[in-house]
């Protein structure tokens, strides 16, 4: 589903497992991981909407010995998002993350962003072709009143991405696990691969961790919240939310 952060209320999104960890584990999203010949990233569905979890598919096209491409060419034929490899006549050229990119620059005649996004852990020149393969493993988020929440039950979670389009302030983080509880600041590329984090756990309320924090948290666009040190068994992680733009 698509947030709504230009509402003047805040709002609230919570991570709930029943015999899972929180460890940063991000969700909402149809996931394709990728790990061939060295190249290693992460395909997803761009947005979280409950019609659109895990209806799309992928295909890597290589035309095959003799052809030769000039660009990778990305097409969307009824939620199978084909790309075309850059090839010479003898080889694949095509790296992961320039696929990343045409990912990224596709619209369709409608104006519309390709659905599928691509993260990049291992840059490389993609191998082989990749047949046809669906997206899988996104949840449906409840929504009731200004609480959107994920129940997670036995699968992990903690890696909160608010696909937000423009600056929004954390007010309060409430949580509930066993372990070790751990806030950090993230960066998410286009696949929400996470990386350089910043611990964040240090402006956490001391001792129960729940309630306002000591300072803003502003998080852009590219970014996320990162709950983790978690181990298995009933947790609970809420974050209260608000656009940076609107006044207390």
């Amino acid at each position: 589903m698509d947030i709504d952060f230009d509402q003047n209320s805040p709002l609230c999104l919570q991570h709930k497992t029943t015999t899972g960890s929180i460890d940063g584990t991000v969700v909402g999203y149809g996931f394709l991981a990728y790990s061939v010949g060295g190249v290693v990233g992460r395909f997803r569905v761009r947005e979280s909407r409950v019609l659109l979890l895990n209806e799309y598919k992928i295909t890597l096209l290589d035309l095959g010995a003799g052809a030769v491409v000039t660009e990778t060419i990305v097409r969307n034929q009824n939620k199978n998002i084909v790309v075309t490899l850059r090839r010479s006549s003898g080889a694949i050229l095509a790296t992961l993350s320039e696929i990343a990119a045409a990912l990224d620059a596709f619209h369709d005649a409608a104006g519309q962003r390709c659905p599928i996004a691509a993260g990049v852990t291992t840059d490389g020149v993609i191998t082989a072709g990749l047949a046809s393969t669906a997206l899988a493993g996104g949840y449906d988020y409840i929504v009731n009143r200004g609480l959107i929440r994920v129940d997670l039950g036995a699968a992990n979670g903690g890696g909160i991405f608010f696909n937000n389009k423009q600056p929004i302030i954390i007010l309060q983080v409430e949580v509930s696990y066993p372990g070790t509880p751990k806030l950090e600041l993230v960066n998410a590329d286009s696949g929400l691969i996470l990386s350089d984090p910043i611990d964040l756990t240090s402006i956490a309320p001391s001792g129960v961790f729940i309630g306002g924090l000591n300072r803003a948290i502003h998080v852009a666009p590219c970014q996320a919240l990162k709950f983790s040190g978690g181990t298995p068994g009933a947790s609970l992680v809420r974050v209260w939310v608000r656009n940076a733009g609107v006044s207390q």
